[in-house]
């Protein structure tokens, strides 16, 4: 996974203000399509391993990013509900279609807050949730990493600017990306940190 996750261009990711959400699922899909424009494409909301319940009940990943149309990466990203979308991974790689895949979840950090060029959680309750899904992919005997995407607090450089009032308009619009770190599982099925940027 981590070869794969080195060929992507992060740095570009900290220009992206707002909420990010459907910007990252984005920018993730042209990043895998362009290591390998003949072999890779993406599923955009990639079909539910769960057959047969009707819409009610069944979920969809955010990306399915395939290799010569084999399923190759389940990727879920997330600001809120955590737990769910690494429960919703598992439930992926338990399906016989998915046995070759592998799971990525990215997990978006709102409130971070920095001292002396440190990320910190700003937040008790969000650090607690984040060791719960971090504990949870440990025990699943699955392949899932996880990444997450930190957001600062910005001042506006010029509030009189037409870029800063446009911001203002939404809620997100002072935070921005500020650090990326990954989290990979090694045969021990501990979670081993490296930082991307």
């Amino acid at each position: 996974m981590i070869s794969i996750l080195k060929k992507i261009e992060w740095n570009y990711l900290k220009s992206i203000y707002g909420s990010s959400h459907s910007s990252i699922i984005g920018f993730l899909s042209y990043q895998w399509i362009k290591q390998n424009k003949s072999k890779n494409s993406v599923l955009d909301g990639a079909p539910s391993p769960e057959i047969g319940k009707g819409r009610t009940g069944q979920i969809n990943a955010d990306l399915l990013l395939l290799e010569n149309e084999i399923p190759k990466i389940i990727i879920e990203v997330e600001t809120v509900n955590w737990m769910k979308k690494a429960e919703n991974i598992i439930k992926y790689l338990d399906n016989e279609n998915y046995n070759d895949a592998k799971g990525l979840l990215l997990l978006t950090i709102v409130k971070a807050k920095e001292i002396e060029g440190n990320i910190f959680h700003s937040s008790k309750k969000e650090e607690e949730n984040l060791k719960r899904v971090k504990t949870s992919i440990k025990r699943a005997k699955k392949n899932i990493s996880i990444i997450e995407i930190w957001r600062k607090r910005i001042k506006p450089k010029d509030k009189e600017s037409f870029f800063t009032k446009i911001q203002e308009r939404t809620d997100y619009y002072k935070w921005q990306i500020c650090s990326i770190k990954y989290w990979e599982k090694n045969k021990e099925s501990e979670l081993l940190k490296k930082k991307i940027f």
